[in-house]
């Protein structure tokens, strides 16, 4: 900040500035700065500027430079002026708002507005100050600035400077300020023209500006009218009565371009006015006052300047001062002191740190009593410390709170005193004045007077520093040029001053309008007497005594010429009062005459008094003449006279020589005793006025501590308050968070959606759109409040204005599908802008982009028709409909999409031949004419597209050679386009074709190639299912055959089966007989030869026996005949008793456990032979001596059998088959063993008769285990 401050102290000519004189015509530039709660600020403040005010706007908001601002577009909507985002170098126009992005600032130049990049945390700190300062340098009195909400001070800084430049300046009140900190340091200043509601800062700008020029004082006396004349000297009258400040040595032009300032600014018609409104209004006079004598300053203003004296005269002044030496210095006019304590920390720069440096003594004045108060504070905001570099403000100032304060050291070497170097005495034996930007208000007399009073107050050599509008080369022979760049001087040494020292300076000489040259004549020759009055008055004052006149508070009105010679000024504090002016050794004496002469209202001498001057000793005696005439403008006044008296060295009064010694004694004897009583009335007096002033201070003391009572009070319910707001401000930082998060779900939700929308207000102006609201309308950024009618559209809709206005009017909603001039569709939703207070602010329109919703449709319709076709095609391939009807609902979907111009055909391959054969969509005419249409490489339309597996266009029948034989038939039938399209499905083999026909050359388009496609791929589907039904149907005609043959075969081998069962049954037995037969007869003979062939025979029967009765038991169970004969059944017995009968072979071991168990319900016999082929299979498939284990247990309500062999075991492919009737296990093992498969499927039989479950568990290599279980008798 420090730096860019620096780069703005460019030199300007203030003087020109100040003598501008605006008036109504003239461009004003109002810059306006706030800060956080700116934005409602500045809506109000536009919603309040009219159409065309004749004035432009700069609004810098002081925001993050990573704030995405929208500022433009927010005040576009609520003002009916241009906004315009600056970017680049712009000229000012009037009727034109300017704004600039947060990531930048403002200067202004020329007319200009330039913006600039935000490089440094400076530029982001003071963008309002940086603008306001640069647009003053630029337009001074055509300046007006207003601070409205926000936070620090920014603003504050640049507000002095257009005032000081002749400007306006109003700011928002801080009671309705959001953010009340810009505001009240904006007013601190003092500076501030007016403090109202931001609404009504508008019209009061352009009320002023209406008024610039209404009023212009002639500065030439003799052109003022008498009343004017008369109300000017009104006004100075009232400024001299109420402030003390006389005002006749400025310059009339300055003066009076002020006073038409604050008559412009009380919105006043003329100078009469403005002197009645002081009469009834004193605070304008404080207001005028502080116009007058603006105070404006910072540190080390004009640093270029500053920089000469820290290298050039700093040190001079340093040179050869020792610790005994004083270093004095007077900054003239230091309004709030930033001039004082920027030269004190040049020279403690300089000489902090060495105990050989000289004390520095500066004394800093100024006739404003309330820039001195903030002077002597010595506290300074942020930004009134900007132009401090970082180091000196480390090093010279404490932070404090949200400023800066001087340190002690530095504020030490200050004296600040309101001070008037026109009249009051000037301090003496100084090494430097500095009194920069004063002379300029003055006149050309005052100008010399000053430079004379400097020149006293100097030592020679001193240096005098001025502003750069100023100079002292008027005074060559009091000065001397020591840098002209900056404007620094050095005080000549002269043998005698002829200037006298500076005096009150007479009132305003208002002359009367000149009537005549008569008057004019008696003018000249007055002006003649008063010049040799004034001669007259100078020599008296040469020859005669010293004397001065006073006040009753002792304080010097005027002095003569030589009476400085009895003053001596001392350290501290300069004052005017005699009593501490007057040298030591005439003070006592002096305050005893004039405490006589005062009280008694007597003339007093006091003589003989003794006094050192200049190393001499001399006498002096003093003469008090107090003046006492009613009505006159001296009473009250006191005239104090020096008298140099005639004595010796040795200080005895000179006497006449008869006069004896004891009438000498006598007389100092009665002047003693006078003083010894005056001295005992005064400390009477005093002693009364301090025993007044102590019970005032008693009274003073009790008043204070019932202050500070309510002050407690008042600081429980501040605590109270503050509580309560820290609440709130919990509240409302929530509730601006919910404000943000839904801003930003908004922002997110208009962006998403892609809807273009935009708002109008009750005007139909545009206040807002969404980016997609391009699409439809040119809008560019700076359309924000303009009629929507003047902004070009894409549309087809010539009534959009009269819809907005209808909607507005009837509150309603309408709905328009609009197509655009690019062939886009728009479905336009207008409805009414609705606040959530219920108010009609205008309208909204959305513009929803249909064509793709209008072209899904017409495809969606479209694929429906397909869908339709297919559906229907589907049905009645699904209802077992011919071929031909099948397609036929495909064909009208082919030429429905073509908007029945077309015709369509399948055709198919007949079944062994090769030529194509119509199935569906021509004549059966057509049909014969094109029979026999061959499939090939040289073939065309459907026979090639049925070779290659590809689409065959053929656009123009006419211009394609390849038709030249099938030419006739085309035209025969009446087409010329012809597409053909293999039908076939994803990886088969082609099934027909599709060929579409046209009356005129017709070329695909993509969507009917789609089309095409999916027709052939639903008559593949139909074709193939088709076929597959075909062949399904002859697949099962053919299984049935089959299944009926099978059937009768199984029941000529069941009838076979039984038959031969109950006809060998006969045989057998009766084989059985004869065997019997013939082994008695052996037994009777003895012959046992045979014996062996009739054993063997009757195993061979006794097989074939089992057999048959397994063929006689699977007839039995085939025709549903099983019988069973339940009984009580112990079911240990009937295994032990078929275990019995196996055991005879002696070929396995057998292992059987048992329990004890309950009788079961069962078939004994049936049950046996059950266990019977169990243990006989165990048998078969084990190798001999190998064992097998039997158990019989309970499990639960079943008794469990089962039979465990170490036998080959069976593959688990044939487990769950082993129990169906003929099956055997097929595998190498089990070839070799004889059977017919039906013992196992017997017993499954038997065992699910007795509602039983029978089950193998078997291993390959290992064995197996079978098991049944039978429900155990309840």
């Amino acid at each position: 900040m420090y730096t860019l401050m620096k780069e703005l102290e460019t030199s300007y000519d203030k003087e020109s500035i100040l003598a501008g004189r605006p008036n109504k015509d003239d461009l004003l530039v109002v810059g306006i700065g706030a800060s956080a709660g700116g934005i409602r600020a500045l809506q109000c403040f536009f919603e309040n500027v009219p159409a065309n005010p004749g004035m432009a706007y700069v609004v810098i908001l002081h925001l993050s430079p990573d704030h995405d601002s929208q500022l433009q577009q927010l005040l576009q909507h609520v003002t009916p002026l241009k906004v315009t985002l600056i970017t680049e170098k712009t000229r000012v126009q009037p009727d034109h708002v300017y704004v600039v992005s947060p990531d930048q600032h403002l200067i202004m130049s020329d007319g200009h507005i330039i913006p600039s990049s935000n490089a440094g945390i400076e530029e982001r700190r003071v963008p309002v100050d940086i603008f306001f300062r640069t647009l003053a340098n630029s337009l001074g009195p055509r300046a007006v600035c207003v601070v409205l909400s926000g936070t620090g001070a920014n603003g504050s800084m640049g507000l002095k400077r257009v005032k000081e430049c002749g400007g306006a300046a109003f700011v928002q009140n801080p009671r309705e300020a959001e953010y009340n900190e810009m505001p009240r340091n904006a007013i601190a200043t003092a500076m501030v023209d007016d403090i109202l509601p931001v609404s009504e800062i508008p019209e009061k700008i352009i009320a002023y500006k209406l008024n610039l020029g209404s009023v212009q004082i002639p500065v030439d006396s003799e052109k003022r009218a008498e009343e004017e004349q008369h109300a000017l000297r009104e006004v100075f009258t009232h400024l001299r009565l109420r402030t003390g400040h006389d005002f006749s040595n400025y310059k009339r032009p300055t003066l009076l371009r002020r006073i038409e300032r604050r008559i412009n600014i009380r919105n006043l018609s003329s100078l009469q006015a403005y002197a009645a409104y002081l009469k009834h209004n004193p605070e304008e006079i404080s207001a005028l006052l502080k116009d007058l004598l603006i105070s404006v300053t910072n540190f080390f203003r004009d640093k270029k300047a500053f920089d000469a004296l820290e290298k050039d005269v700093v040190p001079a002044i340093l040179q050869n001062k020792k610790a005994e030496n004083q270093v004095r210095i007077w900054i003239a006019g230091c309004a709030t002191g930033e001039e004082a304590y920027s030269l004190a920390i040049l020279f403690a720069e300089k000489t902090m740190g060495s105990i050989d440096d000289p004390k520095i003594q500066i004394f800093a004045t100024d006739i404003d009593e309330a820039a001195i108060a903030v002077a002597r504070e010595g506290y300074y905001t942020l930004n009134d410390a900007a132009d401090v570099s970082p180091a000196r403000l480390r090093r010279f100032f404490n932070k404090e709170g949200e400023g800066y304060r001087i340190k002690r050291e530095i504020r030490e070497t200050i004296l600040f005193a309101s001070h008037n170097f026109l009249k009051d005495p000037p301090f003496s034996y100084l090494d430097m004045v500095s009194c920069r930007n004063v002379l300029i208000y003055l006149n050309h007399t005052a100008q010399e007077r000053v430079m004379e009073t400097f020149h006293f107050a100097l030592k020679p050599g001193g240096f005098l520093m001025l502003g750069l509008s100023e100079s002292a080369e008027s005074a060559s022979d009091l000065y001397t040029l020591f840098n002209r760049e900056f404007h620094i001087f050095q005080s000549k040494r002269i043998v005698q001053s002829n200037y006298p020292v500076p005096e009150s300076v007479p009132h305003f000489n208002f002359k009367e309008p000149a009537a005549s040259q008569a008057v004019i004549s008696q003018e000249n020759r007055t002006r003649e007497r008063v010049m040799r009055n004034d001669l007259h008055q100078r020599l008296l004052e040469e020859y005669a005594p010293p004397s001065m006149v006073i006040n009753e508070e002792y304080d010097i009105l005027h002095l003569s010429e030589r009476a400085g010679r009895y003053l001596q000024m001392t350290g501290g504090e300069p004052s005017q009062n005699l009593l501490k002016l007057v040298r030591q050794d005439l003070c006592l004496e002096l305050r005893s005459a004039l405490y006589q002469a005062v009280q008694r209202q007597i003339a007093v001498e006091a003589q003989g008094l003794r006094v050192s001057i200049d190393g001499q000793s001399e006498n002096v005696n003093i003469h008090i003449r107090p003046v006492f005439r009613q009505g006159d403008i001296a009473n009250g006044l006191i005239l104090v006279i020096f008298e140099q008296s005639m004595e010796d060295a040795g200080g005895q009064v000179i006497l006449s020589s008869d006069e004896p010694l004891a009438r000498q004694l006598e007389e100092e004897l009665i002047r003693l005793k006078a003083q010894l009583r005056a001295s005992i009335e005064q400390h009477e007096f005093q002693q009364e006025e301090l025993k007044a002033s102590n019970e005032e201070l008693q009274a003073m003391n009790e008043e204070l501590r019932s202050a500070a009572e309510e002050l407690e009070t008042s600081k429980e319910e501040l605590q109270s308050i503050n509580e309560e707001l820290r609440t709130v401000n919990q509240e409302l930082k929530v509730k601006v968070d919910e404000t943000t998060l839904a801003g930003n779900n908004l922002q997110n939700l208009i962006n998403s959606a892609e809807i273009g929308t935009i708002f109008l207000d009750r005007s139909l102006r545009l206040a807002l759109f969404t980016p997609p609201a391009r699409t439809v309308f040119n809008f560019i950024p700076n359309d924000i409040g303009r009629p929507l009618s003047d902004i070009t559209n894409k549309l087809n809709y010539d009534d959009i204005i009269s819809d907005a206005e209808a909607v507005l009017e009837k509150l309603l909603t309408i709905e328009r599908e609009v197509s655009s001039i690019d062939g886009r569709i728009f479905l336009i939703r207008i409805l009414p802008y609705r606040t959530e207070e219920d108010r009609i602010n205008g309208v909204v329109m959305t513009f929803i982009d249909m064509t793709q919703h209008k072209k899904a449709e017409i495809v969606l319709r479209e694929n429906q028709a397909w869908l339709n076709g297919q559906k229907e095609a589907f049905q009645a391939a699904m209802n077992g409909q011919s071929l031909t009807s099948s397609l036929n609902p495909l064909i009208r979907t082919v030429i429905d999409q073509m908007d029945g111009e077309a015709r369509s055909a399948f055709y198919m391959t007949p079944s062994g031949g090769e030529g194509l054969h119509l199935v569906a969509g021509m004549t059966e005419e057509y049909a014969k004419d094109i029979n026999g249409f061959q499939i090939g490489p040289e073939s065309l339309a459907c026979g090639l597209a049925m070779h290659t597996g590809d689409p065959v266009i053929t656009e123009d029948i006419e211009e394609d050679p390849r038709w030249e034989q099938w030419r006739p038939i085309a035209r025969k039938y009446d087409y010329r386009g012809c597409w053909s399209f293999p039908v076939r499905t994803i990886g088969g083999p082609i099934l027909g074709t599709l060929a579409i026909y046209f009356r005129q050359p017709r070329s695909p388009q993509q969507r009917e190639l789609e089309m095409a496609a999916i027709i052939t791929h639903s008559a593949s589907i139909i074709i193939s299912r088709y076929n597959e039904a075909v062949e399904r149907a002859q697949a099962e005609e053919a299984l049935r055959l089959s299944e009926q043959r099978l059937k009768n075969l199984l029941k000529i081998r069941e009838e076979f089966i039984s038959v031969a069962s109950h006809e060998l049954k006969t045989p057998i037995t009766s084989m059985k007989v004869y065997a019997e037969i013939v082994e008695e007869r052996m037994a009777e003979t003895g012959n046992h030869e045979d014996g062996e062939l009739i054993s063997r025979l009757n195993e061979q029967i006794d097989r074939l026996t089992v057999l048959i009765n397994l063929l006689l038991d699977t007839t039995t169970i085939s025709e549903g005949k099983l019988k069973m004969n339940f009984t009580d059944v112990d079911i240990k017995k009937v295994v032990a008793e078929k275990l019995g009968d196996i055991q005879r072979a002696g070929t396995h071991k057998f292992e059987l456990q048992t329990e004890e168990l309950p009788l079961i319900s069962a078939d004994a016999e049936r049950i046996g032979q059950v266990v019977t082929n169990l243990l006989s299979n165990a048998i078969k498939y084990s190798p001999a001596g190998s064992t097998v284990r039997i158990a019989v247990r309970k499990e639960k309500e079943r008794i469990q059998v089962s039979v465990q062999d170490q036998g080959y075991g069976i593959p688990k492919a044939h487990q769950q088959k082993i129990f169906d009737r003929f099956y055997r296990v097929t595998t190498d093992n089990f070839d070799t063993f004889p059977g017919m498969g039906l013992g196992l499927y017997i017993s499954a039989q038997i065992i699910q008769g007795h509602h039983g479950a029978i089950d193998v568990e078997s291993e390959e290599g290992k064995g197996s285990n079978f098991s049944f279980t039978l429900p155990i008798k309840s």
